[in-house]
C-alpha cells in the first residue's frame, strides 16, 4: 500500500429549514482515510448567510448518532477543525457533516482533509 494525499469534498443545498448532510468517504475496499482535518462553509445569493442557532456537526463512522460525534460548530458560515485527526475510516464508513438551522437554499460544503492508503 502507498499512502497518498487526501482531499475529498462534497455540497449540498440546504433545504428550507436550512438543514442538510453531506456524506464523504472512501469507495473501494482497499481504500483507507486518515482524515487531518475538516472544512465546512455555506455561501449563497441571499445577504447573509449567518443564521442564530445555526450548527454544523461532523460525525466519523456508520451512522450520524452520538458515539460517531466528532466536533462542531456555531460558525456555520466556514470553520476548520482538527479534531478528527487520528480518526481511521474505512470502505462502508463516512465523514457527515450535518447542517441545522443555517439559511434555508444556501449552498454548503465540506471538505476532508489528511492521508489515504491505496493499493
Amino acid at each position: 500500500m502507498r499512502s497518498v494525499p487526501l482531499t475529498e469534498y462534497g455540497s449540498v443545498t440546504l433545504d428550507g429549514n436550512g438543514n442538510g448532510t453531506i456524506q464523504l468517504g472512501p469507495t473501494r475496499h482497499a481504500n483507507v482515510w486518515h482524515p487531518s482535518s475538516t472544512q465546512i462553509s455555506t455561501t449563497g445569493s441571499l445577504s447573509t448567510n449567518s443564521t442564530p442557532g445555526a450548527t454544523c456537526a461532523i460525525y466519523c463512522g456508520c451512522l450520524v448518532n452520538p458515539v460517531s460525534f466528532v466536533d462542531s460548530t456555531f460558525d456555520v458560515t466556514g470553520a476548520a477543525s482538527s479534531v478528527i485527526g487520528g480518526q481511521v475510516i474505512y470502505c462502508g464508513q463516512s465523514v457527515f457533516a450535518v447542517w441545522s438551522g443555517a439559511t434555508p437554499s444556501c449552498l454548503a460544503t465540506l471538505i476532508v482533509y489528511g492521508t489515504q492508503d491505496t493499493v
